[in-house]
């Protein structure tokens, strides 16, 4: 007796094989960055740092797709407090670079540094099981802004990666583009320019 498995058309299967595998890594946990790499110049001093990201709508950063028309269909979400995850990527960042950062409020005199979120996109195909190509992409912009309101410094980052990883490619992903990102800041936080906008709003 022929199985029902296979009388089902192939296309019907596939859908429901990529489906799986979408909902076994749909998700990343949390934005974090590997080992980082110290700049050719370290520096030293305080930074004050605002305690969360801006520009993260707390919804969905990317879709999981299938077939090879590409089509969403399950919704990619950061499942910690991805503003806050951001702000330790910073300040991680600036402890390489040389620097003691503290988080502080907003009546905090002094220059504070802030981030704000200008993208964060992720996508994955799944109609090549087993290889799963995952990709995204993070656009960063820092401010260093003084209490009174002028920017002294501000710099645009930006993070990309990718993996064919079969059950964690987005972990995988995002972990690679925040370390991108992060080793990004930590050669501008060494810079002299940035020294001085630090020296000049203190």
């Amino acid at each position: 007796m022929e199985s029902k498995i296979a009388k089902t058309p192939l296309l019907v299967v596939s859908l429901a094989f990529c489906w799986i595998t979408n909902l076994s890594g749909c998700s990343i946990a949390q934005l974090q960055h590997d080992d980082l790499q110290e700049p050719a110049q370290r520096r030293s001093g305080n930074v004050n740092l605002e305690p969360k990201a801006t520009g993260f709508t707390g919804g969905r950063v990317g879709w999981g797709r299938v077939t090879l028309f590409s089509i969403p269909v399950v919704p990619i979400h950061i499942h910690s407090d991805e503003a806050s995850d951001l702000m330790v990527v910073v300040r991680d960042a600036l402890a390489i670079a040389g620097y003691a950062a503290h988080f502080v409020d907003n009546a905090q005199p002094g220059p504070v540094l802030k981030a704000h979120v200008d993208e964060v996109r992720f996508n994955n195909y799944t109609w090549v099981v087993p290889l799963v190509p995952t990709w995204g992409r993070l656009h960063v912009t820092l401010r260093l802004e003084s209490a009174d309101g002028p920017v002294l410094w501000e710099k645009s980052f930006e993070g990309s990666g990718h993996t064919y990883n079969f059950t964690d490619g987005y972990n995988i992903a995002a972990t690679r583009i925040v370390t991108k990102l992060a080793n990004s800041m930590v050669e501008a936080f060494g810079s002299q320019e940035f020294s001085n906008a630090l020296s000049e709003g203190g």
